[in-house]
């Protein structure tokens, strides 16, 4: 297992998977908004605020469990059958439950993110992201169907709101001042160049890095590079603005769709179909309004 780091230069360093059992616990997590290349002055913009939505909190518990436990099975993970436990305690459905277990142990192995961007008959945008092979080598694939359907591989990102999510762990000792957790999260998100960074649960010693997706490169390797241990990576995308297809169009769109998801097992594919939209497996409430 990996190795993690402390934030004081004084503290021992902690080894081996990181221990829900000793991590500092204050009452709210930290956010850092916005990012700024300054240090003296990104210290300034950390501040306490209210604690994450209570089902993000309870998602990285379950994912934390089937990292820790090296399983996605509660019946081989003891870790995994009492996070289950507990989160199902707090209100997580069993539904929501497997459906987050399952999301993580698909993306585990793979966690960073590529972007296909398609336009199809000039006004329906797509984004498709894998998590396996090359975009580049997939294009080259894609290029029959797209010209059959009049489709482009063009830039469409910006029109839909989107934001890249970094889930990465760091262990801190119960011995550690606040403020000293507070600036050394501030260093990192300022050199790992993230839009924005949020302590999300300090129990399990979780932090989120948000950045851009076409950022999600660069940003996860500093993260990386800084002693943190990458968890989880989620893009999500909302569209702008929705169009509405009438039943001609619709149903040649589907057909489109069925051959490209045939053509590769995508990780998810996002567009501004109307009808379509409200079938999307991404989480859609909080996205950046900016691109």
């Amino acid at each position: 297992m990996h190795s993690f780091r402390t934030v004081s230069k004084d503290a021992n360093k902690s080894t081996g998977t990181p221990s829900t059992s000793s991590r500092y616990s204050p009452q709210s997590p930290v956010q850092v908004t916005p990012i700024t290349s300054n240090v003296s002055t990104f210290r300034h913009a950390v501040q306490r605020v209210a604690q994450a939505p209570l089902q993000d909190r309870l998602a990285h518990k379950l994912r934390l469990a089937v990292y820790e436990g090296d399983s996605s099975d509660p019946r081989k993970n003891r870790k995994l059958k009492m996070a289950i436990r507990r989160v199902s305690e707090q209100g997580l459905t069993m539904d929501k439950i497997e459906s987050i277990i399952n999301r993580y142990a698909e993306t585990r192995d793979s966690p960073y993110c590529q972007i296909i961007q398609i336009r199809y008959n000039r006004k329906i945008f797509i984004i498709c992201t894998l998590r396996t092979g090359s975009s580049m080598e997939l294009k080259a694939r894609l290029m029959a169907l797209m010209r059959r359907n009049n489709a482009n591989f063009v830039h469409v990102l910006h029109n839909f709101y989107s934001i890249a999510n970094i889930e990465a762990i760091i262990s801190y000792q119960t011995s550690l001042n606040f403020c000293d957790l507070e600036c050394s999260i501030a260093r990192d998100g300022a050199a790992c160049k993230a839009k924005t960074i949020e302590m999300i649960d300090y129990e399990t010693g979780a932090v989120n890095f948000k950045c851009k997706p076409n950022e999600m490169d660069e940003v996860p390797k500093a993260v990386i590079a800084k002693g943190y241990r990458v968890l989880h990576t989620e893009l999500c995308f909302r569209p702008k603005q929705l169009i509405k297809l009438n039943d001609r169009e619709l149903e040649d769109y589907r057909k489109f769709r069925a051959r490209l998801e045939k053509l590769h097992n995508f990780d998810m594919i996002v567009d501004n179909i109307e009808e379509e939209v409200q079938k999307s497996i991404v989480p859609i409430e909080e996205i950046g309004e900016k691109e």
